[in-house]
């Protein structure tokens, strides 16, 4: 199924392919890299996130955030992962394990969606603005205080439309070009279907299911694969 050990790709893209969060998927089922390669390799590849597939039948996935370590879950990691597992082997409906539990997965056209309930999401501290532009006139200097905030407006209220941006640098992160999970909380909050435009590129889908799940859900592009990374750490493959 591997058919290289390291994918890199955009998610959250917008309709025409571009933009988007990039990601690093690791493919490391034979186990090879303990905590500290991995933060390493985390650190180098410097998103917000990085995945590591520990094994494929099922699919468990361990995520590790650069500055802070190994997190439960992260909405963005989790549909690339999904997305990329579709690729790789045609099948659109898997659940795959994180350590926040079980994550439901599937494909609708050319949008790949992933769905939990809320518990095990980040503690992300909401805060609506009154206007777009309000939100686009926050400069980063600002926020260097801040902790792990959300901050959002609408574009459209009747259609669902809203602007966001994401600043975490408590988390290590200055700002977020993507955030799922607090995506999917603003969702579960406003109780309704979210088309999101968040940092400079990115575009976001989250809803609530009549099961009580969240779903987020987004386009994705596969970048680059290798079969190793280019230090000393070898990717292992199936």
């Amino acid at each position: 199924m591997v058919k290289g050990a390291l994918h890199t790709l955009r998610v959250f893209t917008d309709t025409n392919g571009k933009g988007g969060d990039p990601l690093t998927v690791v493919f490391d089922v034979k186990q090879a890299l303990n905590e500290t390669k991995r933060m390493a390799l985390a650190k180098e590849f410097g998103g917000a996130e990085t995945a590591f597939i520990d094994s494929t039948e099922p699919a468990c996935v361990s995520l590790y955030n650069h500055a802070t370590g190994r997190v439960a879950f992260a909405g963005q990691p989790l549909v690339g992962v999904a997305s990329l597992l579709c690729e790789l082997t045609e099948q659109t409906e898997r659940i795959i394990p994180c350590d926040a539990g079980e994550v439901r997965t599937w494909q609708e056209g050319e949008i790949t969606w992933v769905a939990k309930d809320t518990t095990g999401l980040p503690g992300w501290k909401f805060e609506q603005f009154a206007s777009v532009e309000d939100i686009s006139a926050v400069k980063t200097v600002q926020t260097t205080s801040w902790s792990h905030k959300v901050i959002w407006a609408w574009e459209n209220e009747a259609l669902g439309e809203i602007r966001m941006r994401t600043f975490a640098p408590d988390w290590g992160i200055t700002e977020a070009e993507s955030n799922g999970s607090g995506a999917m909380l603003l969702a579960a909050q406003l109780g309704r279907h979210l088309e999101i435009r968040h940092g400079h590129g990115s575009v976001l889908y989250a809803q609530p299911l009549e099961d009580g799940l969240i779903a987020l859900g987004g386009r994705c592009r596969l970048v680059t694969e290798r079969t190793q990374t280019d230090h000393e750490n070898s990717v292992i493959r199936k």
